[in-house]
């Protein structure tokens, strides 16, 4: 098997890569970590991996489309070995597969006698690659037939992909369709109601209490006291017996609140108190007198249809998109018996296409 050495490409994000939603080939080996010093020696391990059709696709041709890719999207990337092994060991299972479904799909439009005028071809490399062609594909290090071929492949698959994906992608995501999308929106971020307070709770104290409070905290709230603690304070000197704490500032949501609690709330602006309410308390398993005092209350409704309608249509065409794309590649794979895990065993268990040293 031939070793070949590769040219220095910086780190692409994965994510970036030509990618497939088939499932990679499952006895490949698994992605590489990066090394931890930079390597002097980036080598590749020319072999067969498949063949498809009428066409063996190698590491090499892999390899070839990998930096095809990187070279159009990111011209700057010349820089590290140890990345761009990273990149190509975590990559060249998905882009085989991109390949794989690239001449299945050409070949299934030949049947379906699917044109590309030379015209389309030539407009096509010219938005590509740009007026000056040639220069462009001297630096992609590809002849100008690879580069009319890759053009080519890629208004194959676009037009078959119209015909068999999109087409019906719009035909599904209908008005109603993202008027059913909003409404599930709405169900899974109902609108947020939420109050932030503080209560004084007095133990000890008897009924006569509540016109006492009653008086003194309005006193309090005219002379823009400190609230809580002014009221707390006098209480204190007031009746020593009895026992008051305050509480730290506690955040209530809408859907956590008792009618209790609510009818309490909303009669309240921020900074102010409330009137003395006699409750139950369970820890003290007697009557306490509470005082409320509401710091703020903030309500987030959700997005008008409108706003978010575009969002949610986008969504669906994509996820949409993405079903029946796998479908439609399933169902290509199929109709020429290239289905997994048979395609793949030309492929060692263990096989590694690239290494450092």
């Amino acid at each position: 098997m031939k070793q070949i050495a590769l040219p220095m490409i910086l780190t692409i994000a994965a994510t970036l890569a030509p990618c497939s939603k088939l499932s990679a080939n499952p006895n490949a080996s698994p992605m590489h970590q990066m090394p931890l010093m930079e390597p002097q020696n980036l080598m590749m391990h020319n072999r067969p991996l498949v063949k498809v059709l009428d066409r063996t696709i190698s590491v090499r041709d892999v390899v070839k489309q990998m930096d095809i890719f990187l070279k159009m999207h990111h011209p700057e990337a010349f820089e590290s070995k140890a990345k761009l092994y990273q990149f190509y060991s975590s990559q060249w299972k998905n882009t085989l597969d991109s390949m794989i479904n690239a001449e299945l799909i050409c070949a299934m439009a030949e049947k379906e006698k699917i044109k590309i005028s030379d015209g389309d071809v030539r407009e096509e490399m010219t938005n590509q690659f740009g007026p000056n062609l040639m220069s462009a594909i001297d630096e992609l290090g590809i002849t100008y037939n690879e580069a009319k071929e890759y053009i080519h492949t890629q208004l194959v698959e676009r037009q078959m992909m119209w015909m068999h994906v999109y087409q019906r992608v719009f035909q599904i995501v209908t008005p109603e369709k993202t008027k059913g999308a909003y409404l599930q929106h709405l169900a899974e971020n109902p609108p947020k109601e939420e109050w932030v307070y503080r209560m004084m709770t007095v133990k000890n104290a008897d009924s006569s209490i509540e016109d006492h409070i009653a008086h003194v905290a309005v006193s309090l709230m005219s002379s823009q006291s400190e609230g809580l603690e002014s009221l707390s304070a006098f209480l204190q000197k007031e009746h020593p017996d009895y026992r008051i704490s305050i509480s730290d500032d506690m955040i209530l949501e809408k859907r956590h609140a008792s009618p209790e609690m609510l009818a309490i709330l909303n009669t309240l602006a921020p900074n102010e108190l409330s009137t003395p309410v006699k409750q139950f308390s369970r820890r003290e398993k007697s009557d306490v007198y509470r005082v409320f005092e509401l710091k703020s209350h903030e309500q987030a409704m959700p997005p008008a249809f409108f706003d978010i309608a575009q969002a949610l249509k986008d969504q669906l065409i994509n996820s949409t998109a993405d079903e029946l794309r796998d479908q439609y590649i399933s169902k290509v794979r199929k109709h020429f018996r290239c289905e997994d895990p048979t395609l793949y065993e030309m492929i060692p268990s263990d096989f590694a296409p690239f290494s450092v040293s």
